[in-house]
């Protein structure tokens, strides 16, 4: 999607053996000004959802359901603020949990959360501030920041956070004094 250019298209693809052939492109409705950042998951029930950065400035997301990815509902825009979703399964049903656990103000996308141990890290884009930030907690209902310990180099906006082995993150530290390709 571009959005200066104002498009709002659905591009469905099939990826075989390594090549990915475009074959439909279809317009979304014009559920908000600006699309950025698409990003479409399937629900257990069956249920497409949507989010995307609906602005530059704005403190909300776009959200819109759809059953054949044709047909869309624009929801009412959530904050960006993280939120905990629980289920007594992992298949759910989910519930929403209804108080943010960034601080208060914040603007945050892209979470990224990781197990460490009894500790769960969520690391996050804090854009507005123009820095990467992180909470822990041990409990998933006590949560403390812990930005001012973190060690990133400048400029680091959204990311995934994983595990690694020992072995490998040590190859990896040892190629950082190689010259680049």
């Amino acid at each position: 999607m571009n959005p200066s250019a104002g498009s709002r298209r659905l591009t469905t693809a099939l990826a075989r053996d390594h090549g990915i052939k475009v074959n439909r492109k279809r317009d979304l409705p014009q559920v908000m000004k600006i699309m950025r950042d698409p990003c479409i998951a399937q629900g257990p029930d069956g249920t497409f959802h949507m989010v995307w950065t609906n602005s530059w400035e704005s403190q909300t997301i776009g959200y819109a359901l759809s059953k054949d990815l044709i047909t869309w509902n624009k929801e009412p825009s959530p904050m960006k603020n993280l939120r905990l979703a629980v289920a007594d399964r992992i298949s759910g049903p989910y519930r929403l949990q209804a108080d943010p656990i960034n601080p208060p103000g914040s603007w945050v996308e892209g979470p990224s959360a990781l197990q460490v141990g009894d500790t769960t890290y969520l690391y996050f884009d804090a854009y507005a501030k123009g820095s990467y930030a992180a909470l822990r907690s041990r409990d998933m209902k006590t949560w403390e920041d812990v930005t001012a310990q973190l060690d990133l180099p400048k400029g680091t906006r959204h990311g995934t956070a994983f595990p690694v082995k020992a072995g490998i993150l040590k190859r990896l530290l040892d190629n950082d004094n190689k010259p680049a390709c």
